[in-house]
C-alpha cells in the first residue's frame, strides 16, 4: 500500500532487513526500542498508528 519494500522500511527504522523479516515472521521477541523505531518510521511516511 505504501510502495515500500522491507529494505526501505528497515533502512528508515535503522534496523537490518533480516531483522525486520524475522519480526514479520514472529521469530524473535523484538526489543521495545526496535518496535518504537518501526512505529516512528511508519508514522514518518503517513501511517496512523493508534496507541
Amino acid at each position: 500500500m505504501l510502495g515500500m519494500t522491507q529494505t526501505d522500511l528497515a533502512k528508515l527504522a535503522g534496523i537490518s532487513t533480516t531483522g525486520l523479516n524475522n519480526i514479520e515472521r514472529g521469530i524473535p521477541d523484538p526489543k521495545a526500542s526496535t518496535l518504537r523505531a518501526l512505529k516512528t518510521a511508519l508514522e514518518e511516511v503517513g501511517v496512523a498508528i493508534p496507541m
